[in-house]
């Protein structure tokens, strides 16, 4: 009986590895529309404030009523339109850009409790951003109760992808993990000091499994990557147009499209 219940185990293992792999379409990478989408769900700040911007230092996480970036990343949950696909967050000419320990995830409220057992969240130290079906649920870390467990009725969020916008900011650094298969891209072109940031996926168990999470737009023209960490993600598109790349980790990884031939690539290093 127990090497009946392995083996449905590991033909759904298989099952849903191949589902997944079928599920990866085929990217033009001569369409630039994706990007261009994406860049339109943004407005240039105004002069007066960029000034504000390049004078703040954006934490990751407050209490509700000091800026940072979870709170924009509540805020535009809230404010979003009916079904939308995007969640636009606006981190653009800030003087830092600080992206430490956010987990952005799309597990089911059945699955939800075992996530938190078993993902980075049970760290102590990571926010979680999780949306479904059943709308969006955001808890702080335990190391740091900024406020209370939040959620917000958006019922119709359930496949949205989080799009940041950090281009012309001065510092950008931190982590953030994902569960598989859940969409984010980033904008991060003219960054003036080098980036330092870790997107990894948010079990181990996922890593094992080789559960990739989705990167429709990764966007770093005139950005120098530093140490950074990459590992389980499917980029479809790379501007790496007079980029500097230097990972310590791009594992299980793949790229569909460079935009530049002639610059940097991530390099597989394990």
């Amino acid at each position: 009986m127990l090497f009946k219940n392995l083996t449905i185990i590991l033909f759904a293992i298989i099952l849903s590895s191949c589902a997944y792999k079928k599920s990866l379409q085929f990217v033009n990478c001569s369409d630039k529309t994706a990007i261009q989408n994406r860049l339109a769900l943004f407005v240039k700040p105004n002069k007066k404030e960029v000034n504000i911007r390049k004078k703040t230092k954006l934490q990751a996480i407050q209490t509700l009523d000091k800026p940072s970036i979870v709170a924009k990343i509540i805020e535009q949950i809230k404010t979003a339109p009916a079904n939308a696909k995007f969640i636009a967050i606006d981190l653009q000419n800030y003087k830092e850009v600080n992206l430490t320990n956010i987990i952005f995830a799309n597990q089911s409220e059945s699955m939800l409790d075992n996530y938190l057992l078993t993902s980075k969240f049970s760290q102590g130290y990571f926010t979680l951003i999780n949306v479904n079906d059943k709308g969006a649920t955001i808890i702080p870390p335990e190391a740091f109760k900024a406020f209370e467990k939040i959620q917000i009725n958006r019922t119709d969020l359930k496949d949205v992808e989080f799009v940041i916008n950090a281009n012309n900011s001065e510092d950008l650094f931190g982590n953030l993990k994902f569960s598989e298969r859940q969409k984010f891209s980033l904008f991060a072109d003219n960054v003036a000091q080098p980036v330092r940031l870790d997107l990894r996926e948010a079990s181990n168990m996922q890593f094992n499994l080789d559960k990739k999470w989705i990167m429709p737009v990764y966007t770093i023209k005139n950005t120098y990557i530093k140490e950074s960490k990459i590992s389980t993600v499917h980029m479809h598109y790379v501007d790496n147009t007079n980029s500097q790349i230097y990972n310590k980790k791009f594992a299980k990884s793949n790229v569909s499209c460079y935009l530049s031939d002639s610059d940097m690539k991530f390099i597989q290093k394990d």
